[in-house]
Parts: C-alpha cells; structure tokens; sequence
C-alpha cells in the first residue's frame, strides 16, 4: 500500500512540471487555431424588382426589374426597368407603359432604413374609345422624381424585402402616378 501512495504522490508532484513544460512547447500546425475573424464580404452587385397583378373588371400587370452596385457600404447606385398594362373594362380604355429609373439608396440603421431618390420617365400609349365608338390611341411621355424613406428587411444573408414610402416632387400633369406611391419589392444580393 505504501508503494502505491509513493508512485501517486510522485505523479501529482510531477504533474505541474509536465504542464510548464506543455506551454513552453510551440503546437504543431493542425492545433493553432485562427485568431483572425472571417470577415464577411460586402454585396458588390443587387438584383430584384417587383411584380404586381390585378384581374377583373380593372386589370393591372406590372413588372419592375432593378439592379445596382454598391460602391460603399452605405450607399446603393442602380437602375430599373418598369413595363405596366393596364384594362379598364367599364371605360373600354387601356394603357401600356414602358420606363427606366435610375436611383440611389442611402442604407442606414444596419441597412435597414433606406433613403431613396430616383427620377423615372416613363412613355405610355393611351387607348380610348369615345361615345360614338371610334377608337383613339395617343402616345405620351412623362418625368417622375421620387424621394421618400423606406425599410428593408433581412431575410438571409443575401435577400431582402423592402418597402418605400415615395412622393414624386416634380407631378407633372401627365403623370401617371398619384402621391404617396407606395412600393414593395425584394433584393437579392451578390
């Protein structure tokens, strides 16, 4: 038995010697662990848009592609496309519109608030029938410039959805816009 109590007592003494050692002694390779955090890569380049659908006695199908760069953190430079149909079935009167919109976003709050200004022109062709039934189509052509706050929300790490709260500044009395205009849309970026 004293033997046992002997080799025990030289183990436990010899034990922090052993971890002295232990630390002088550089790990190999496979043991060091990264000290440097992974840092994540900032989007470079935006894609989405937003779709809208209306059928019955109104109908409406628009479509709105978007993409953009981001030169900074903060900040998002783009532009979108913009086709929309619309039928008004009671007033016999359709519309076609085609347009382009450049824009840019100033990102806050964690990206989350966006402060957005955009101009858009838009060119539409009008059809109409009057009373006696003859049909008229005309082409006109107007200019947008939308300031307003909006809010993104993070669905992953790179999609969003987003809402915005616009007002069109110039309302040209061609326009086919009233104020507020409220847009939803979703961002994938890359």
């Amino acid at each position: 038995m004293k033997k046992i109590i002997l080799i025990i007592s030289i183990l436990l003494l010899s034990l922090p010697v052993m971890t002295v050692q232990a630390q002088n002694e550089p790990l190999p390779k496979s043991f060091k662990q990264e000290t440097k955090k992974k840092e994540k890569k900032r989007p470079e380049l935006m894609t989405g848009g937003s779709l809208g659908l209306q059928f019955g006695t109104y109908t409406s199908v628009s479509l709105s592609p978007v993409i953009g760069i981001y030169p900074t953190d903060w900040l998002l430079v783009g532009t979108g496309l913009t086709y929309m149909y619309t039928k008004d079935n009671h007033y016999n009167q359709s519309l076609n519109v085609f347009g382009i919109s450049p824009f840019i976003q100033g990102l806050l709050l964690d990206k989350r608030l966006m402060l957005y200004a955009g101009y858009e022109y838009v060119s539409y062709s009008f059809q109409y029938e009057d009373m006696w039934g003859e049909k008229y189509k005309e082409w006109r052509d107007t200019h947008a410039l939308f300031l307003g706050p909006g809010y993104r929300q993070r669905l992953s790490d790179n999609m969003a959805v987003y809402g915005m709260l616009l007002f069109d500044v110039l309302n040209s009395p061609n326009s086919i816009y009233s104020n507020p205009l409220i847009r939803f849309g979703f961002i994938f970026d890359f």
